[in-house]
This record gives structure tokens, sequence and C-alpha cells, in this order.
């Protein structure tokens, strides 16, 4: 199991701006509906995705291998591993809406069902708390109980068991920008 674990700074500023500026002024992003991948939601928190890396479809994003490229000799270093493989990384956009589009949290999941390590890394300052959660994949999710709370920083990363239950929430006075990453260790 690995433990939760934030760090600030994971980027230099030089990088943290090449970054963000690519996101936010080159990026393709695709349009969510609702963040809680409902269709039919009476009001929908709207969001939006680029996918840099899918499991099935390979690399999907022209700035895949430059993202990688920033983050990867750096999770040694400042988190005490080295993954294997990333599996999967994209990017949400989120934007503050109407209230009654607001929602105090997002849907809680996991990413995926097998074991890794889960990693979020904010790209700008927001609002809109990524929730960790210490219930696990598979155990009940009827009663949450809260493990961490993490406030979006630019240039902040949070790693965790990825078998831990987690949410976003909307933020409600600004851009909300990460990138998450699926890391097999």
């Amino acid at each position: 199991m690995f433990e939760t674990l934030v760090v600030d700074d994971f980027l230099n500023e030089r990088e943290q701006e090449i970054v963000r500026s690519n996101l936010l002024q080159r990026a393709k992003w695709q349009l969510i509906t609702d963040m809680d991948g409902k269709e039919d939601a009476k009001y929908p928190s709207y969001g939006f995705v680029h996918v840099f890396k899918h499991p099935e479809h390979g690399i999907m994003s022209e700035f895949c291998e430059a993202v990688l490229g920033l983050f990867l000799p750096k999770f040694e270093e400042k988190a005490g591993f080295n993954p294997k493989q990333v599996y999967y990384t994209r990017s949400f956009l989120q934007i503050p809406l109407e209230a009654r589009h607001h929602k105090e949290r997002n849907n809680v999941h996991v990413d995926i069902p097998q074991s890794h390590v889960a990693a979020v890394y904010y790209v700008t300052d927001s609002d809109g708390d990524t929730i960790l959660y210490d219930n696990r994949y598979g155990e009940d999710v009827k009663t949450l109980k809260r493990h961490k709370t993490v406030t979006p920083k630019a240039g902040r990363m949070v790693f965790f068991d990825g078998h831990r239950y987690h949410c976003s929430s909307q933020p409600t006075n600004s851009l909300r920008c990460i990138i998450n990453f699926d890391l097999i260790v």
C-alpha cells in the first residue's frame, strides 16, 4: 500500500509555466457533460478532458511526451518511486458553474481496479478540493470516512494508493485544472 504524499513545487516555476501554457492555450479539450459521468443529470457539472495517454488507444496528445518528460524524472526524486508504466494520464478542466449546478462533491471513484499509485498534479491555484477517503476499492462506500483533503495549488502534486476512493469538488471561484496519472509501480 502506498502512503499519501503531498509535494509542493513538484515542478519548478519554468516547468509549471510550460505545462500551464500548453494546456490552457494550446490543448484540444473535449466537453464532459457531467463530471459524474451521468448523461441525464438534472443539474450537470460540466467540465473538459484532454487525454495524454490511454491504456487502449496509446498516446492521444501532441503534448504527451513533453509532459511525461517533465514528470517522469522527478517521481523517484520527489516521491520515492519509479513507475514501471504510466498506465493512463489525462487532464481535467473545470470552471465555476451557476449555483444550481454546484454539488458538494463529484463522483466518488477509483480510476482503475488494478493496483497502482494515483497522482494528481495541480496546474492552477483554485478552490475545488480533492477529497481522499479511507474506504478502498471493493469496500462499502455508503459511509465514507475522509482520509485527506487537498486544496489545488499550482505546482502541488498528491500521490496516493490508487485503490483509495477519491473525488474532486466543483470550483466556485476559479478555473480548476489538473493532470491525473495512474502509475503502475
